[in-house]
Order: structure tokens, then C-alpha cells, then sequence
């Protein structure tokens, strides 16, 4: 008996499916051919040298079902060779275009574009397909980690500084890459695990206007941000229309930009940091400073300890989360590395508990110790929910702790108003230990 495959038809299913687990459970019954035009559609690695599909005012034709797609991933693999590019691409689209029928060229449309919007992203077709879409990677910082001895900073472990060095303010955001695959081509934005994102037009449409045409293909790396990340996450992963279409996004906060080709290692990844710093600050100065929708990352040069703390502190009273340290020479790097290191201060302060409070109803923590309401010597009360163990919860929770000492770790410097940032319980202090 002959099968007759249509693979547009199973994406259309895929499409129509409500919710991820509804999505889920089609993926592993699709065809080779489904599942290559899937792939092809929401992986961003792969590149097709063109902006969209071509300009086509000839009538559909009748070539539908499994031809069409398999003459259509032919097509795409020659673009994806970069043998076939400008007019040469254009022209073989064209005359596939004329043959293909309506629903064909909408679909085909939509994988040219990178713009599937059925609801399936890379993260889950890997699911469901491990190695279809080749795992989603992006620079990351290692750790630096200090203690603030007053105004000294000790350091431990085996990582430092190197100076001079760059610090850009660490924001609290979701990360985002934006990729524009040729001079002409739209913005794609896409989540650190490679899911596309459809909820940031204002930065989009921004970005058109913010990076120049003869750039050409180019990658920024920036934090989806807009005063919290609560009310950020929100917003990008928003999953209602209604809600996309009432928002138009937060803004996009640029810390780096780098060539395409770089990025992918499709060539050796040479520029350094201080020469894409340059091109940004060039970019922004063009266009006239911070917009709506494209932010710039603050960025200093530091000397050494002392500017570092001066910075660091600066970076936390502007409400940030603190630096990311990295060395000006550093090329594009995909993964965690030392050449990029995100400073993570400490200090302590004692304090005595003057209350507790319990776990909220419907947590984990209901019917336990919440946490302790702890004064310094400021005279300022700090709630302290974290350090504690499980155990320690149980018995403080029933326990008469009112008065007694302990020292609590947190960010340097306090708030404004005299708390301690991100307080954690240390331990309790016995009052022959004060001092």
C-alpha cells in the first residue's frame, strides 16, 4: 500500500494542538520530511543567506505534499552552502515559488523567516528528537568571589582579577540573543535555551533602526529588562496574545555585538571586547543615546581593588545586581569562561532578633520558621528568610530566640534605608564573640 506523506498537513496538527503537552506528544510521530522542515524552521544556526521568501505575483501552482517539500529542503540545503546568494538565491526561489501552491508558500514562507509560531522552539523538538537542533550556547561568566573587610576586598579561590579590566553592571534580566542573519533581514530574538521570542516588537523594531544595514549579519547579546525580573519574565514569556499585543515589550539592554560568522564559528573568532565596546559606543552615540527600547549596559574601566569597589557599589545603589569583571582582549566565546567573571561580594553583620515569622500558607515552609526579623546596630530591622536548614527551621520555629545574636551574610553595601541586601543566616554568635 502507498503512503502518501503531507508534511504540512502534520505541522498544521502541531499548530492546532493547544498546550506544550498536546504539542509534545505529536512531535514523535512526525515523518523525516515534517520533522526536517520543523527543524529547519526554528533552528537558528542554521542560515540561508536570504532575507524571506521572494517577491511572487505569478498565480499558486499545484506542486504540493511530500514533492514540494522535498524539493524545498533541497533548496534549502544549497542556500545553507552559501553557494547561492544575492541574485542567484533569489532567482531559485522565485522559480520554486511559481510552482508551489498556496499553502506551500505561506509554510515555507514562515521556515525561511525562522518564523514557525506553531509553539514549538528548539528546547522542546530536542525533547522529543535529541540532536535535531544543536544545543543552544551562549558566553557565560565564571565566578569571583570576595569578602568586604570594610573598604578591603579579600579575595578566595583560585580566579582574580586582572587588571585593567572592564566591569559592565550585572543586570537582573532575562538573557536574550537578537541575530539579523544578512543586511536586509529581520530581527530574530531568541531566550538563553533557544526558544524564539514573539513578545519584544519595541526592540525589534529598534534594533532595525539601531544597527545599519551594511553590518550585515550580526549578533547582539543583551538582558530583556524592565525594573524587576518578575515584571520582565512576565512580559517575554508572556503566552496570550491578548497580552503580546498590549505590551509591546521591555527593553533590550546591549552589553556586546558580534559578527554572524564569529558567533557561529563559521571563521575564527578574533575581535576583541574593547573593539565591539567601540562599535556599540559608536552605534549609540549615532543614535543619540539610550532609546525607548535599546538600553546600553553601563560599563567603566577599572585600575585596580579600589575602583572595583567604587564601581561595585555604584552598580548596586543604581539598583543592579552587581559587575560582570572581563578582560578587554577577550574574542567572542561561546560557554563559561575566566576571560569573563561575575564579582559576587560579601560581607557580615550581627544583629540581635527581635521576632520571627512563619512560613507562608500553601509553601514549602508552611507550619515552620520563615524566617527572623533581626535589628542591627543602625537600628534597622532586616528579614532574614534564608541559610537555614530544615531542621533548624522546626526547632527555632517552636524555640524562644527573641535576643539572641547572630550573624548574618549579605551584599555590600546595605540599602539605602540601612538593611542588608540578600540576607542569609551565618550563625548564631554568643555574646562573649561580639565585638
Amino acid at each position: 500500500m502507498l503512503i502518501v506523506l503531507d508534511p504540512i498537513a502534520e505541522l498544521e496538527d502541531v499548530e492546532a494542538a493547544r498546550g506544550k503537552l498536546a504539542k509534545a506528544a505529536l512531535l514523535p510521530g512526525l515523518s523525516e520530511l515534517a520533522r526536517s522542515l520543523l527543524t529547519a524552521g526554528v533552528d537558528p544556526w542554521r542560515v540561508w543567506y536570504v532575507s524571506g521568501p521572494p517577491a511572487c505575483d505569478e498565480p499558486p501552482g499545484d506542486l504540493t505534499g511530500e514533492d514540494a517539500a522535498t524539493v524545498f529542503i533541497d533548496v534549502l540545503n544549497m542556500l545553507a552552502s552559501g553557494e547561492h546568494r544575492g541574485g542567484a538565491a533569489d532567482e531559485m526561489l522565485r522559480g520554486l515559488w511559481q510552482l508551489l501552491a498556496e499553502r506551500e508558500r505561506e509554510w515555507f514562507g514562515r521556515i525561511l523567516r525562522k518564523r514557525m509560531r506553531i509553539g514549538v522552539g528548539a528546547t522542546l523538538l530536542n525533547e522529543s528528537h535529541p540532536g535535531s537542533v544543536r544545543e543552544f550556547d551562549l558566553p557565560l561568566c565564571d565566578k569571583l568571589e570576595a569578602n568586604l573587610e570594610g573598604s578591603t576586598i579579600s579575595w578566595f579561590g583560585k580566579v582574580r582579577p586582572q587588571y585593567p579590566c572592564i566591569a559592565d553592571a550585572k543586570i537582573d534580566g532575562l538573557r536574550v540573543l537578537g541575530i539579523r542573519r544578512s543586511g536586509d533581514s529581520a530581527w530574530e530574538l531568541y531566550t538563553r535555551g533557544g526558544d524564539a521570542i514573539e513578545t519584544m516588537p519595541g526592540a525589534c523594531e529598534a534594533l532595525s533602526r539601531f544597527v545599519p544595514a551594511t553590518l550585515g549579519a550580526v549578533v547582539i547579546h543583551a538582558e530583556g529588562y524592565g525594573g524587576s525580573w518578575s515584571s520582565s519574565a512576565s512580559s517575554i514569556m508572556a503566552k496570550k496574545r491578548s497580552k503580546r499585543a498590549a505590551d509591546p515589550g521591555k527593553p533590550l539592554w546591549i552589553f556586546d555585538i558580534v559578527s554572524l560568522d564569529e558567533f557561529s564559528g563559521a571563521t575564527p573568532a578574533t575581535t576583541p571586547l574593547n573593539d565591539r565596546r567601540e562599535l556599540l559606543a559608536d552605534l549609540f552615540a549615532t543614535a543619540g543615546g539610550d532609546q525607548e527600547f535599546i538600553r546600553s549596559v553601563p560599563s567603566v574601566v577599572i585600575d585596580d581593588d579600589a575602583s572595583l569597589l567604587a564601581a561595585f557599589n555604584v552598580a548596586i545603589n543604581a539598583g543592579f545586581e552587581g559587575l560582570v569583571i572581563k578582560d578587554p582582549a577577550s574574542v567572542p566565546h561561546l560557554g563559561r569562561a575566566r576571560c569573563w567573571l561575575k564579582l559576587k561580594l560579601k560581607s557580615t553583620w550581627e544583629g540581635r532578633i527581635v521576632g520571627k515569622f512563619t512560613g507562608k500558607p500553601g509553601t514549602r515552609l508552611e507550619g515552620t520558621l520563615g524566617g527572623v526579623l533581626v535589628i542591627l546596630d543602625n537600628g534597622v530591622i532586616t528579614e532574614v528568610g534564608s541559610g537555614f536548614s530544615d531542621a533548624e527551621r522546626d526547632e527555632l520555629h517552636v524555640a524562644n530566640i527573641d535576643g539572641r545574636w547572630i550573624e548574618v551574610e549579605g551584599q555590600p553595601p546595605l540599602t539605602d534605608d540601612g538593611r542588608i541586601r540578600f540576607p542569609v543566616f551565618a550563625r548564631f554568635r554568643a555574646s562573649g564573640d561580639l565585638g
